[in-house]
C-alpha cells in the first residue's frame, strides 16, 4: 500500500521540465473511479469490466487485476493510470470550457435545457469517451520524449564521459576518426579542388 500513496506532484524538476509524471494517490482513484472505468476498458480491452467494478476503486486491487493480466509491472501501470487520470481531467476541463463558450450570455437558462434532451442523440455511446486530440497525443510525445532526454543525461551521459575520461587516447582517435570522415563526406577529397 505504501508503494500507491505517493505525491500528487513531479516528483523532480529540472530546469522546468519535469523527469518523473505525476503520480495518482488512492483517494484521487477512488473519486474518479467511475470516469476512468471507460478509459480504462478502453486501454487494456481484455479486461473484465464486472472484475473491475468489484474493486471498489481500490487503486491497488486494480493494479494487481491489471498487472496479472498483462506482463507490465505495478508501478508502470500506477503510471499509466495516472496518465489516464490525468487525460480524463483535461477532457472534462475542455468539455466545460466548450460548453461555457456555446452557452452566450443572451442564453435564457430555459433554451439551454431545451438543448439536453438531444445529448443522447449527440453521443450515443456514453461508455467510450471521445479520442485523444492530435494536440493531447503531440503533448503526451513531448512529455515522454523530454523524460527520455532527461534518462539519457542523467543516465548515459556520465557513463561515457568517464569511459572517455579512462580512455582519453582511444578517445582522441576516435573523435579524430570521426572528423576526417564526416570532412571526407562534406568536402569532398580534395582532388577536385582546382
Amino acid at each position: 500500500m505504501a508503494e500507491t500513496q505517493v505525491e500528487t506532484e513531479t516528483t523532480s524538476v529540472n530546469n522546468g521540465i519535469a523527469i518523473a509524471p505525476k503520480r495518482l494517490s488512492p483517494e484521487q482513484f477512488k473519486t474518479r473511479f467511475e470516469q476512468l472505468l471507460p478509459l480504462i476498458t478502453q486501454e487494456w480491452t481484455h479486461l473484465d469490466r464486472e472484475e473491475l467494478m468489484a474493486t471498489d476503486g481500490d487503486l491497488d486491487r486494480v493494479v494487481d487485476i491489471i498487472a496479472a493480466a498483462t506482463d507490465h509491472t505495478k508501478t508502470l501501470i500506477q503510471a499509466q493510470l495516472a496518465e489516464l487520470h490525468s487525460l480524463s481531467l483535461t477532457w472534462e476541463r475542455r468539455e466545460q470550457q466548450q460548453t461555457a463558450l456555446q452557452q452566450t450570455p443572451s442564453q435564457a437558462p430555459s433554451q439551454s435545457s431545451n438543448q439536453s434532451p438531444n445529448k443522447d442523440k449527440d453521443n450515443p455511446d456514453e461508455e467510450h469517451p471521445p479520442s485523444p486530440s492530435i494536440d493531447d497525443v503531440l503533448d503526451l510525445l513531448e512529455r515522454r520524449t523530454e523524460q527520455l532526454v532527461e534518462r539519457v543525461k542523467a543516465d548515459v551521459l556520465p557513463e561515457a564521459k568517464s569511459q572517455a575520461k579512462r580512455n582519453l587516447g582511444a578517445s582522441i582517435l576516435t573523435a579524430l576518426g570521426i572528423g576526417f570522415l564526416l570532412g571526407l563526406f562534406v568536402g569532398g577529397s580534395g582532388g577536385d579542388r582546382k
